[in-house]
């Protein structure tokens, strides 16, 4: 049961109440006439408090729709913000998968250069030793020592 449909609820209740209090002036002494009155008269106060209450439901009613409302709003502005920061970080660690990948090949490529320059130099210093060789030979023997 709603909010509302209590209110409502206790104002037909106390409508109720002190429409049934009424009775027969003649038959009533002085009394009871005042206790129905006072009890009118708390009925009317409460019919009263009651309408203040519905008009307060009201009111945090509708700020309870503004305040939701809001809140999807910033819900929805706060999901595409996320979502346009996660596509530029998938794009960011893509070109940085690129650049690493590149890398790789890079490096692979050079180490590949590497390993065929060093066997050119151990080959270049083969040849050298060989004809370093031949030299002091040569010079051993046809100038006599070296």
């Amino acid at each position: 049961m709603t909010i509302r449909a209590m209110v409502t609820l206790c104002a037909v209740g106390l409508s109720t109440l002190s429409l049934t209090a009424c009775g027969a002036p003649e038959s009533l002494s002085e009394e009871q006439a005042d206790e129905i009155q006072a009890a009118r008269d708390e009925a009317a106060e409460a019919k009263e408090q009651v309408a203040e209450l519905t008009e307060t439901i009201d009111d945090l009613e509708r700020r309870l729709d503004q305040a939701s409302t809001g809140a999807a709003v910033r819900s929805r502005n706060l999901d595409k913000r996320l979502d346009g920061i996660s596509d530029r970080l998938d794009d960011r660690v893509g070109t940085l998968s690129d650049a690493i990948r590149d890398a790789r090949s890079t490096s692979d490529a050079a180490a590949s250069e590497a390993a065929a320059a060093l066997g050119q130099v151990s080959g270049v210093a083969q040849d050298l030793n060989v004809l370093r060789t031949r030299y002091d030979e040569h010079l051993r023997r046809f100038h006599g020592g070296g």
